[in-house]
């Protein structure tokens, strides 16, 4: 049971973080986005 307990919170915490990133990059990319354009459409 102690280790289910672990896992949740373990997982809990890389939500977290994935959250957290995700925000700083949509912030990122969106102050990018005028001169990213021409360059995600070629990586894409």
């Amino acid at each position: 049971m102690k280790s289910r307990v672990v896992e949740k919170l373990l997982l809990g915490r890389l939500k977290m973080i994935l959250e957290n990133k995700r925000s700083v990059l949509q912030k990122y990319s969106g102050s990018q986005k005028s001169s990213q354009i021409g360059k995600s459409r070629l990586f894409k």
